[in-house]
């Protein structure tokens, strides 16, 4: 395994899987759940979707149960070939041998389905499955959802992600500033003044610099109804709508 280990973090998989076939083929230590993980995340890495299915095929014969570790490779390697209906059959394979997924699962399930343009799909995924499968989900998921939302342009999308980050916690001043520039520099000023306004009424921690960007891209561009949008929801916030210089 050592060795092993050693050809797969130089990029030499074919030595790797070689020190595997002598192992598989009863020539030395059997193969062990950490031998098939590290074979696993190499041949995924690597682009070899194929060969890395054909070893959890492996895996099980040795009687080994496969972690969740490995299926989270496998799920990167299908990020990497954007095979979104494989991932789902594995994310099923998953739950149904009782391996419970974790957050970097439904992290990865949603940068394949944004890649994929699937984002209905990931925004269900994130409203049912954490809880299906008792899981608290962290604010970074639904953070990382909204902006694939607003990249691409779904800003409907991006406020209803936005709300079911609301029922779960308080979004941070960090959150609300990638959230809110992200508006701004796709110039999606509309749905960044409905985010505003839904913080605002939550009592959101929103830092006043953010809130003011927000506010003097739409003054520059004359976009009426959003400057009052924003004025409304800074208001509530306590945050002034004049600039104070300091955010220069």
């Amino acid at each position: 395994t050592t060795l092993i280990k050693g050809f797969a973090r130089a990029g030499q998989v074919d030595h790797a899987m070689h020190v595997y076939e002598q192992m598989r083929t009863g020539r030395g230590v059997p193969p062990d759940l950490i031998t098939f993980s590290i074979l696993i995340k190499a041949n995924c890495d690597a682009r070899r979707l194929e060969a890395a299915l054909q070893l959890l095929e492996a895996m099980l014969d040795f009687k080994l149960r496969p972690d969740e570790v490995v299926f989270n490779n496998l799920l990167g390697g299908c990020v990497k070939e954007s095979k979104a209906e494989l991932a789902k059959r594995l994310y099923e394979d998953m739950v149904a041998a009782g391996i419970q997924p974790s957050n970097a699962t439904f992290s990865i399930l949603i940068r394949l389905y944004a890649q994929c343009k699937l984002l209905d799909e990931a925004v269900e995924m994130l409203r049912r499955e954490p809880a299906a499968q008792g899981i608290s989900p962290e604010p970074r998921l639904f953070i990382q959802l909204v902006l694939c939302c607003l990249r691409e342009r779904q800003g409907r999308r991006a406020v209803e992600v936005y709300t079911l980050l609301l029922e779960h916690c308080s979004p941070t001043v960090a959150a609300h500033r990638n959230i809110l520039g992200m508006c701004v520099k796709l110039n999606m000023l509309d749905t960044g003044a409905e985010i505003l306004g839904l913080a605002s009424k939550a009592n959101g921690r929103v830092d006043a610099c953010d809130a003011q960007q927000l506010l003097e891209t739409a003054q520059r561009k004359r976009r009426a109804l959003c400057v009052e949008a924003c004025m409304a929801a800074m208001g509530q916030l306590h945050i002034p709508t004049e600039s104070t210089g300091r955010c220069r």
